[in-house]
């Protein structure tokens, strides 16, 4: 009896549904076979099974050639992401008297976080990052880090003396992140490795004193340098592991969605640049291509040189493109149209010589970059960080 209760509860934690709900939980992807018609003898005419990405499989449409079959095919829909209606064969002889028709669904495809080193801080990321959706694998050299009942959560660990030998066998894509939690563990064949894989966000914990020690040592090109981030994580201010996880995901999310790592208060409310001239125009695009939106005041006719390249010429001609970036005139009254022009990543000019705007807007940041050699009517109490281009202010005055 307590045998076939064994055998029982086996046959539970091995249902494919059981399975399913596991690898969810941890976003590990899986395809669904399902049979959904067949023709002449088959061994079975209904039926579902689980396939993994390494091609084990829970439960069994039948058994035999055509299931071997069936499973290649689910793996290499896993592989390219995508899912659909296929038949397979019973026989090669007679293809036309005896098939499946199957459906393979793919589970939700999730980014891969690779996290290297298994320490206190390697656990919060992990737990944090698997929450946030993302697949985890470990690696480790230390057998008392790298243990199952620490990393519950991960897909896979892996314990190695090498960690790009690790690295190669995972066969990385651009949804993978490389984190290296614990330098030490690393040498400089890892890094280069790491940084010529086709992970798409590279990230080392390291202090800013030990980064200049050895980061010169490693060569890598412009393209590389965009994912490489080190020190690792946004600047919270927190020092606790947990404090310190929730900096690295928060930059490891803002990678992985290419989004600016700004606060959404900066970045959506509205930064105002007195002037729109050339210097004006230089200082709007290198904050518009930063991710912010930006607004230039202008006077209703402004004498500007080098009017092709500022935007202060679409006070004449209602818009102007420099580099790429459209500004557009509105009314400064009409700020239902300031937020369309924003909202469509355009910079807005108005004509608003005394700051208006600045009043109903209550900026973050204000810029004057009037550059008339004196202070016209910028205060200091107009924005909590007032920049001005140009002589004639004093700080911490105006």
């Amino acid at each position: 009896m307590l045998s076939c209760y064994n055998k029982y509860m086996n046959n539970i934690e091995n249902s494919p549904f059981k399975v399913a709900s596991n690898l969810e939980e941890k976003n590990i992807p899986f395809a669904w076979v399902t049979i959904v018609n067949t023709k002449g003898t088959v061994t079975r005419t209904s039926g579902r099974m689980l396939v993994q990405k390494d091609g084990k499989t829970f439960g069994t449409i039948g058994g035999g050639l055509s299931e071997h079959k069936v499973t290649l095919k689910a793996v290499e829909c896993l592989q390219k992401g995508q899912g659909g209606l296929f038949r397979i064969e019973e026989s090669v002889d007679n293809p036309e008297l005896s098939y499946h028709e199957i459906s393979i669904d793919i589970s939700e495809i999730n980014n891969r976080a690779i996290i290297i080193g298994g320490g206190h801080v390697a656990k919060e990321v992990a737990t944090l990052a698997n929450k946030c959706g993302f697949e985890i694998c470990i690696i480790e050299k230390r057998e008392d880090f790298a243990k199952k009942e620490i990393f519950e959560m991960a897909s896979s660990i892996i314990l190695t003396t090498d960690v790009s030998v690790a690295l190669k066998s995972l066969d990385i894509t651009e949804r993978d992140s490389i984190l290296a939690l614990n330098h030490s563990l690393m040498v400089g064949q890892d890094y280069i490795n790491s940084l010529s894989s086709k992970a798409s966000y590279i990230g080392v914990m390291a202090s800013h004193k030990h980064m200049n020690k050895f980061i010169g040592k490693i060569e890598f090109s412009a393209d590389q340098n965009k994912k490489f981030h080190c020190p690792i994580g946004l600047e919270l201010g927190g020092q606790t592991p947990s404090h310190v996880a929730l900096a690295i995901v928060a930059e490891l999310l803002a990678s992985t969605h290419k989004c600016s790592s700004i606060s959404r208060t900066t970045k959506y409310r509205p930064i105002i640049v007195r002037g729109g001239g050339d210097l004006s125009t230089a200082t709007i695009l290198k904050l518009h291509n930063s991710g912010y939106r930006v607004i230039s005041l202008e006077i209703e006719k402004p004498t500007v040189i080098r009017r092709t390249v500022s935007f202060a010429q679409a006070m004449y001609d209602g818009q102007i493109n420099v580099e790429g970036v459209t500004a557009v005139k509105v009314d400064p009254t009409d700020l239902e149209q300031i937020n369309e022009v924003l909202d469509n990543r355009q910079v807005v000019i108005c004509n608003d010589p005394h700051g208006t705007l600045i009043k109903i807007l209550h900026p973050q940041i204000v810029v004057d970059g009037i550059l008339a050699k004196k202070n016209i009517a910028t205060k200091i109490t107009d924005a909590p960080l007032v920049i001005a281009l140009g002589p004639g202010f004093t700080t911490k005055v105006d």
